[in-house]
């Protein structure tokens, strides 16, 4: 995975992240069955990235078990 905008061009409220071995679709029904719903990417983006929503509600441990789960399905 990596981020795919530019610093300059970050999103405060939205991390676009690039799906870099697999699809994003798969990814994301994989995240949903474990508790996280993210976005897929916008129109030919749709397979190669996914989206996660940025707010201070979310807590760390969330985001690190969030990682966590991605990087178990890219295995």
């Amino acid at each position: 995975f990596k981020i795919f905008a530019q610093t300059s061009y970050r999103s405060n409220t939205v991390i676009v992240v690039e799906v870099v071995k697999n699809k994003s679709v798969p990814l994301a029904s994989y995240l949903k069955s474990k508790g996280f719903v993210v976005g897929l990417g916008y129109k030919n983006y749709r397979e190669k990235q996914i989206r996660i929503a940025n707010f201070p509600a979310h807590k760390a441990r969330d985001i690190k078990r969030l990682i966590a789960f991605m990087s178990l399905h890219n295995r």
